[in-house]
């Protein structure tokens, strides 16, 4: 019974995100409020983007793998970052109490779960 509370609290704190076609996994740190970008075939931290205050916990890449769009839990923003370039592009404030994110199939829809 422990090893289940476990996964359930692994499940529920870790949120992760892979661009289209990449071999590169871009995982929220709700305690640092960045994103560490891992290397899914060394395994190894390769990058961390500073993503401001707020405790980011959702992240979520558009289908064109180009952008990741991250919620964050505290401040109740919604915040881009472009994966090329490995940085913070936009934030925008939106009120209620974000939790989750998803683009529809087509990629025209960010739906985000309050």
């Amino acid at each position: 019974m422990p090893t289940l509370i476990v996964t359930l609290l692994l499940a529920a704190t870790l949120s992760g995100a892979l661009p289209a076609a990449a071999a590169q996994l871009f995982v929220t740190n709700t305690k640092s409020d960045s994103v560490s970008i891992i290397d899914t075939d060394a395994l190894e931290v390769v990058g961390t983007i500073p993503l401001g205050k707020g405790k980011p916990n959702r992240i979520v890449f558009h289908p064109d793998g180009k952008l990741a769009w991250v919620v964050y839990d505290k401040s109740h923003d919604l915040g881009v970052i472009d994966a090329e370039a490995r940085k913070l592009v936009r934030r925008v404030k939106i009120g209620g109490n974000p939790y989750n994110l998803a683009f529809t199939p087509d990629g025209h829809h960010l739906l985000v779960l309050d």
